[in-house]
């Protein structure tokens, strides 16, 4: 095989790459980024939209979801509520790519929104009987095909969202205060 015929491989090795990984887009910054709460306790994170590559935008769909979370609760930021002529009302389980997910956004008619980052709101996890271990919530266009901003005047444009929150639920202090009393009961009935 030629030189040419070695780069032609290596170059479409390439473009098959750049077509499989996500676009960048905007983002969901998840403040915090992470929590670890005892089991039962509710956790409550704030959402905002990130930069785009949109320099604007009159549109956002976003999808907020998560595999094993099942009590989910959402409230809107002011800054978005001002931003948007329309807010959509908070739906639960509309699209079905998750076992429990908030679907939220906004509509903006006349001049486009120009905004590096803006407050989306605050998401409530009730880890109410979720057992101990790692979870995630998201907002992945990639999996949902909806979580997007978009302008939408004589053309049309999309930016894809992303973004994860982890949190982690540990036992409950009470439940390790037993767990530890239990072990050093077998120590003693060791000796």
């Amino acid at each position: 095989m030629n030189a040419n015929g070695l780069f032609g491989m290596g170059m479409a090795v390439v473009l098959v790459a750049a077509v499989a990984a996500p676009s960048f887009g905007a983002f969901a910054n998840f403040s915090p980024p992470s929590s670890t709460v005892a089991a039962g306790s509710p956790i409550s994170v704030d959402v905002a939209v990130g930069p785009a590559s949109l320099t604007q935008y009159n549109f956002a769909n976003i999808l907020i979801g998560s595999d094993d979370a099942t009590g989910l609760g959402f409230s809107y930021a002011q800054d978005w509520m001002l931003a948007f002529d329309t807010v959509f009302s908070p739906e639960f389980n509309q699209e079905g790519v998750y076992p429990q997910e908030v679907k939220v956004g906004g509509d903006k008619s006349g001049i486009p929104l120009q905004l590096s980052s803006l407050a989306l709101g605050t998401v409530v996890v009730d880890t109410t009987g979720m057992a101990n271990g790692s979870y995630t919530l998201t907002i992945d266009y990639t999996r949902d095909a909806l979580s997007e901003l978009a302008y939408t005047g004589e053309e049309s444009y999309h930016d894809p969202m992303f973004g994860t929150f982890y949190f982690t639920i540990i036992p409950e202090p009470a439940m390790l205060a037993l767990l530890a009393l239990g072990g050093l009961t077998v120590l003693g009935r060791r000796r």
